[in-house]
């Protein structure tokens, strides 16, 4: 089976969606078969709107037996005013192409047109339009099947049907034209059948971790390195920080418990997005005393700081699933998370952590205090936490999953009706 994954961003870019099309990409290169991942250059989302953000310089690569092609994200002056202007077109490609958030990638045409025999192309690109239309209509000129896993972000869940009625007429084409639409949470498929979508195309699958990735870190050596006392209580972080993430509400939050005890540490580890850096710069000086920023971690540091940890939170409104969380559980911690999207289904509620409703911050400010002084509480947590990962939410359950339910379209063929 040959694989075409079109994707916004990718490693080694370390975010969930990113990590999700990876797992799943180079599982399916170590069974024997040919993945190919097309994807932006960017690093920072935002370089898709803004010069001088972070970007990847490698164009084309091999890594882990999956073939990679970065292509160059363009800008050029009044870009959001004529894609404004194009979008409101009455053409579907108009409006799935020129809609924002999505990137000016002009060369990815051209590169779909030279690709390969291919046997089925996957996207998980949304909210990012442009990209995953592009995917859909190369499937249905080659007549191959289409599968989308849309990471759908419904927020609270009386915010979930006008979530609903605000996706454009090119999200409900690609939702339509799926052969295959992969969800993470029963919620996300709950929210998704509400459309006039076929439900049996729609199946739960949800993301996993790798345990051996994520346990044995030294919490010691991460408290040195960042000038934490061994008796801190440390609360992390790990997103890309911003208010819909509930990066500021936590800000908020551990400001409070902070000025009624001492020892108590915020990490915050991830790249920030603009709403967050400017309300870091103005509150600078009254978050040095207790914020930590180590930046984007992987590898031994990642997991020294999972294991330096005593709480995870992520108070956030744009998660589909979560699988920080299952990363903190697999170290033992408990977790904090918000009543949106599919984390509700996560985390259950005081038994491995906590939910809150987004942006109430004296809630999680109440909720933090609780964990910083009650070891037996985070102990207890965190193992049902652990033991619920090892029972459900490993890659190696989600890997055969995904590599099933793929071999099957492929088996299929798809329809090969023209978009």
């Amino acid at each position: 089976m040959k694989i075409l994954q079109i994707h916004h961003r990718y490693w080694p870019y370390p975010g969930g969606s990113e990590r999700y099309v990876q797992e799943m990409s180079e599982r399916l290169a170590a069974d024997g078969h040919g993945v190919t991942v097309v994807t932006t250059d960017a690093w920072d989302i935002e370089h898709f709107y803004f010069r001088g953000r972070r970007r990847i310089e490698t164009r084309a690569e091999r890594h882990n037996g999956v073939s990679v092609a970065r292509l160059p994200v363009r800008r050029f002056p009044l870009q959001r005013f004529a894609f404004r202007l194009l979008a409101s077109l009455p053409s579907l490609p108009a409006k799935a192409i020129f809609a924002h958030p999505s990137p000016l990638v002009p060369s990815l045409r051209g590169e779909l047109r030279r690709m390969g025999d291919v046997d089925l192309v996957h996207s998980a690109a949304l909210p990012y339009t442009a990209l995953v239309y592009e995917g859909l209509a190369f499937a249905r000129r080659r007549g191959i099947p289409f599968a989308v896993t849309p990471f759908l972000h419904f927020g609270e869940p009386h915010e979930a049907d006008a979530m609903l009625a605000h996706l454009t007429d090119a999200h409900l084409h690609i939702f339509r034209e799926s052969d295959l639409i992969i969800a993470q949470t029963r919620l996300e498929r709950e929210v998704l059948c509400r459309l006039p979508l076929r439900p049996d195309r729609i199946v739960v699958v949800g993301v996993g971790v790798n345990p051996g990735e994520l346990t044995g870190g030294d919490g010691a050596r991460f408290r040195a390195r960042h000038g934490i006392a061994p008796n801190d209580v440390v609360i992390l972080h790990v997103a890309e920080m911003s208010s819909m993430k509930g990066s500021i509400h936590l800000l908020e939050a551990v400001r409070r418990i902070s000025s009624r005890r001492r020892g108590v540490r915020l990490v915050l580890a991830g790249n920030t997005m603009k709403d967050f850096q400017e309300y870091h710069d103005r509150h600078r000086d009254a978050l040095a005393g207790f914020c930590v920023f180590p930046g984007c971690v992987t590898g031994e540091e990642k997991r020294d700081m999972f294991a330096a940890c005593d709480v995870y939170a992520m108070p956030s409104k744009s998660d589909t699933f979560g699988i920080v969380y299952l990363e903190a559980w697999l170290a033992r911690k408990p977790v904090i998370g918000a009543m949106a999207g599919g984390v509700p289904e996560v985390i259950e509620d005081g038994v491995d952590g906590f939910l809150v409703p987004f942006s109430h911050v004296q809630m999680l400010a109440e909720y933090l205090w609780k964990l910083v002084n009650d070891g037996g509480l985070r102990d207890a947590m965190g193992a049902r936490g652990y033991d619920k990962v090892f029972a459900l939410h490993t890659w190696d359950r989600k890997y055969a999953l995904l590599r099933d339910l793929f071999l099957r379209l492929a088996a299929d063929r798809g329809r090969t009706a023209a978009p």
